[in-house]
């Protein structure tokens, strides 16, 4: 079967006589994951575009140059 978030993309907030915590009944999935909108950290999601930008110019040095893992580099990184 489909996974938790692949059911709750199938949820239509916009129905007009299906209630959302009726659907994810009918879906299986429990009310709590009907309604879950996860957090983002903007400080985190700044550092991983980051990350991004050092290995699509340079793919070829992963992490083992830097002599860490990458969260281990995010670690590391100064705070806001």
């Amino acid at each position: 079967g489909l996974s938790v978030r692949e059911n709750v993309k199938r949820i239509d907030a916009t129905h007009e006589q299906i209630r959302i915590s009726r659907q994810g009944q009918l879906l299986g999935i429990s009310r709590s994951s009907t309604y879950y909108q996860p957090r983002v950290d903007p400080y985190e999601l700044k550092v991983m575009h980051q990350l991004d930008e050092i290995y699509t110019e340079a793919p070829f040095y992963g992490s083992e140059p830097l002599g860490m893992s990458p969260k281990a580099l995010f670690l590391c990184l100064p705070v806001p």
